[in-house]
């Protein structure tokens, strides 16, 4: 994020010696320390909410496929049996052969 070397916190140090003086520098350093750690867990909670929005809505569209995809197999089977059922559908002709009461 920042690149400060030890020269520029240095610096910084000296500053706020001077402006603060050494009795609040303590509090302000521990103050600015809670703000910079609430901001860390605040990006990374947002980083990870993001990531799972993310794989949610990735999960969401393989869902969507497999949905289509399943609708798709389920007109295929059923053209597939239909196909399969018709000879059966058409009324069985009698036989042309006598029977045993014909005889």
């Amino acid at each position: 994020m920042f690149d400060v070397g030890f020269a520029e916190l240095l610096i910084i140090f000296v500053i706020g010696l001077l402006v603060l003086g050494p009795e609040r520098l303590p509090r302000v350093a521990s103050k600015i320390g809670s703000w910079i750690g609430q901001a860390r867990r605040m990006t990374r909670q947002l980083r990870y909410q993001l990531e799972d929005e993310v794989a949610f809505s990735e999960r969401r569209d393989q869902a969507k496929k497999l949905v289509s995809d399943l609708a798709d197999i389920n007109k295929e089977i059923s053209d597939d049996v239909n196909a399969a059922v018709e000879p059966f559908k058409e009324p069985l002709e009698k036989p042309d052969t006598p029977t045993d009461k014909d005889a």
